[in-house]
Formats: structure tokens, C-alpha cells, sequence
């Protein structure tokens, strides 16, 4: 028997009720998804600062069995600043010919997982000296935090007072070295400071400047003109004494000497 329906009962939504609900979602996902955005551009953040401090460790321990030395820098003619430990490079391209074996690079006896030297906001850059571009620095060269042992803004951008050692810098220096520990900085991610180089086997091309944005920004990831690049350009970067942080670094890295000392980042020692 077939129970009649209560007088008044609806049973289902009409078509407007149901467009306003769909309606209603939108907005909310529309006001939810930045805010979810933002968080886990915070989680990666957080992920880069962890992974500074243990890679601070790891130098804080080679330092310790060289008395008290930092790495020395790495070895042919690109990448220079990335081969002090993580991942192996991949080969297949001709830039990466002759740089350092994962089991070669100096840290490589304190932190064997080359992930902890991998920025999962890592987008890569695409210099114009390169014969290739790549979307992850990390998985082309091995790590994603570049070695500061000197900064590598020359010849795009000079640096205003002449430096202690232009060529090797903090490498092989003995702690007593750096002047300021609590703000020389010691690993950074490549957008902290922009790449002014030229290719070395073709020094008469003019000068590359290459900025990166990596972190909360929609911008592409790798760019050439500092007109392009947006207000805040976040990185995180590790110092000398082991605290690592991430700081806006987008007024500077957008003006004609990005490698200057601020009053919490010194990029070289000046000579004196």
C-alpha cells in the first residue's frame, strides 16, 4: 500500500533552489582556494627552512673534520656553486658535462638523501648561456640551494666595493674568515639573488641577467627583464651561523647592485 504524501511536503529542490546552492559553493571554493594556496606555499617554505638547517648541520660537521674549513667550490666550467652536495647531475646535457658525482661532492659522507637539498617550490630559470633550460634545478644539477662562495652577479651587476677574494670567496676560508656570521649568507635559493653571469667558454657574449621566482607567485618562474619581475620575491636562505629564514628579497634583487650588504644579508667580504 502506498503511503499518500503529506500535503505541503516537497519532495525534491526546484531548479532555482539548486543553482543558487551550486552558486553558493562557487563562491565559498572561490574564497577557500587563495587561502589554501597560501598555506601550502607556507608548507613548502617551512619544508626549504628544515632542510636549510640540516644542510647547515652537515657543513657545521665538515667543518669540524677540515679544521674548520669551508667546502672548497665545485669543479668545470658551470655550476660551480651546486656542487657541494646533494644529487648527481643529469649528464645528458653538455652543461652538466665534468661537474661532481653525488658520492664526489664534499657533504656528501653527512647527508646521503639528496632530497633534503630539494626546494619543492623549485621552477628551475632558463639562462641564456645554457644550451638547455630546465623546470627544477634540483633535478638538473642535484641541488636547489646555490653555495654563496662568492655571489655570482658579475658581469651583469658589480659589486660595490671590492671583494676580499672575488675568485674563491668563503670556500676553503676558515670560519674566522666572515666577518659577520649572522648575516653572511651561506646557501640561498636561486631567486634571493639574480644571476648576472656569461658563459665562460664564450666571455665576449654579453652579460645574461636571469632573476627566478619560485614562491607565491604566478609570474613564470624564469625571467630577463627586471621590469617583469613582480613586487615580493620570497626565497629562503641559510647563514654562516646555522639560523636559516625566508625573507622578501624583491627590492633588492631588482636594483643595479643586488649583492650588497642589507641589514640582514651580507653576499661577500670586502677587502679592507
Amino acid at each position: 500500500m502506498t503511503t499518500p504524501p503529506t500535503p505541503g511536503l516537497r519532495l525534491a529542490f526546484t531548479l532555482i533552489e539548486l543553482l543558487v546552492v551550486i552558486a553558493i559553493i562557487g563562491i565559498l571554493a572561490s574564497l577557500l582556494l587563495p587561502t589554501l594556496g597560501r598555506a601550502k606555499e607556507q608548507a613548502r617554505l617551512t619544508r626549504c627552512r628544515s632542510n636549510l638547517h640540516q644542510i647547515g648541520i652537515a657543513f657545521e660537521m665538515y667543518r669540524n673534520e677540515n679544521r674548520d674549513r669551508f667546502p672548497p667550490q665545485g669543479q668545470s666550467s658551470h655550476w660551480k656553486s651546486f656542487q657541494y652536495g646533494g644529487g648527481d647531475p643529469n649528464w645528458k646535457f653538455a652543461d652538466n658535462l665534468g661537474t661532481l658525482a653525488a658520492t664526489n661532492r664534499p657533504l656528501w659522507t653527512y647527508i646521503k638523501a639528496a632530497e633534503t637539498f630539494h626546494c619543492p617550490a623549485d621552477g628551475g630559470a632558463d639562462p641564456l648561456t645554457l644550451t638547455h633550460k630546465f623546470d627544477d634545478t634540483f633535478r638538473d644539477i642535484g641541488t636547489s640551494y646555490r653555495y654563496n662562495y662568492v655571489p655570482w652577479t658579475y658581469p651583469s651587476w658589480h659589486t660595490w666595493q671590492v671583494q676580499a677574494d672575488a675568485t674563491d670567496g668563503l670556500a676553503g676560508k676558515p670560519g674566522a674568515w666572515v666577518p659577520d656570521p649572522a648575516r653572511f649568507v651561506l646557501l640561498a635559493e636561486w631567486p634571493a639573488l639574480p644571476y648576472g653571469g656569461t658563459d665562460p667558454m664564450s666571455p665576449s657574449q654579453p652579460p645574461d641577467p636571469t632573476w627566478a621566482v619560485w614562491h607565491f607567485s604566478r609570474s613564470p618562474k624564469s625571467l630577463h627583464s627586471v621590469s617583469a619581475v613582480p613586487q615580493k620575491v620570497i626565497a629562503a636562505v641559510l647563514f654562516v651561523d646555522g639560523h636559516a629564514v625566508a625573507s622578501d628579497f624583491g627590492k633588492v634583487v631588482k636594483s643595479n647592485l643586488p649583492a650588497e650588504p642589507t641589514a640582514t644579508c651580507v653576499w661577500y667580504k670586502p677587502w679592507r
